[in-house]
């Protein structure tokens, strides 16, 4: 008795959105969870590239210029007391 109801309502649910071309309430919650869910991926992408593209923008040449200063303060440290450098 059970399983012929949840048939029924899947017969109703299938009946109301894909053989009929009048716009019932559950078509509409369909076509509007459909419509929210592809937005939400477009605006999810978006704000992924866009995120990408303003890190490489902002970080790059942090990246670039980094192992240049880092190899500068080594040898600063270096030369004025190694043993300083590795006295933990």
């Amino acid at each position: 008795a059970n399983e012929d109801i949840g048939s029924q309502r899947m017969m109703d649910l299938m009946d109301n959105t894909l053989w009929n071309r009048n716009m019932k309430d559950v078509t509409l919650d369909i076509v509007d969870l459909l419509v929210r869910q592809i937005y939400a991926g477009i605006r999810s992408y978006t704000v992924q590239s866009v995120e990408l593209k303003f890190n490489c923008f902002f970080l790059m040449p942090l990246m670039n210029e980094f192992n240049a200063f880092l190899r500068q303060e080594m040898e600063g440290a270096f030369d004025d007391n190694l043993d300083g450098v590795f006295d933990v």
